[in-house]
């Protein structure tokens, strides 16, 4: 409103995240859960859906393939199955990621693994589909950020050149609008001005959000003391 913005918004659906353990446990069923679950959000609205698979991705395999391949193959299975509920006219934002938030930072080879994997299987099974528009990236953030002992949220060593550079290639190299940064809402507020300085695609700022609502002299009283219960 401040901003004078005209234009749609979007409810993003954010997180749409594969268990991993579920998933070594029984895959079928986990998937189907989250097919189920996009189908709801479409429904609901949620045309702006983020596809977690980066749960799956391992580390210990030998190649970046290989560590990446659940990661694509089970996102582009999630991609096939939202595009088939798109309302008329409408084409969902699909978001892709490739490192889990809270785990090792991403880096370039993990990118293109994942980019040229995951378009060239998107096309070989669902021809002339549309692709993901924005990737998710780790780049040293982490959920709710580190609590110190004194009840203080530890500071982030934040890696810049690689949320630089993984936006541009990803934006150069594969028509996407740029990369994603998680877990800003650690962050301090003096470091926002980087994220449009270097072209990051989209922001997450949902726990500030959150704190602002719950601290609001305006939340009731009793509707909070029933959340914390």
């Amino acid at each position: 409103i401040r901003e004078n913005h005209s234009g749609p918004v979007f409810i993003q659906g954010d997180h749409f995240q594969v268990n991993a353990k579920n998933f070594k446990i029984n895959k079928e069923k986990e998937v189907s859960n989250l097919k189920n679950l996009i189908k709801k959000g479409i429904e609901a609205g949620f045309y702006n859906i983020d596809i977690d698979t980066s749960t799956l991705v391992d580390l210990s395999k030998n190649t970046v393939i290989e560590q990446q391949r659940a990661n694509f193959e089970v996102g582009v299975e999630l991609t096939e199955h939202a595009r088939k509920f798109e309302p008329e006219g409408i084409t969902i934002s699909v978001g892709g990621e490739i490192g889990e938030v809270g785990k090792e930072n991403s880096n370039e080879q993990e990118l293109r693994a994942y980019l040229d994997n995951f378009n060239e299987l998107l096309e070989k099974k669902c021809s002339g589909a549309t692709t993901i528009s924005k990737i998710s990236i780790q780049t040293g953030t982490s959920h709710g950020g580190v609590p110190l002992p004194d009840g203080t949220v530890a500071d982030v060593n934040l890696d810049f050149d690689t949320l630089e550079n993984l936006s541009r290639i990803s934006r150069e190299d594969y028509g996407l609008a740029g990369a994603v940064q998680h877990g800003a809402s650690t962050l301090p507020q003096n470091l926002f001005n980087k994220f449009p300085e270097l072209e990051t695609a989209e922001i997450h700022l949902a726990t500030d959000f959150q704190n602002m609502i719950y601290s609001s002299d305006l939340f009731p009283a009793s509707f909070k003391e029933t959340i914390y219960t």
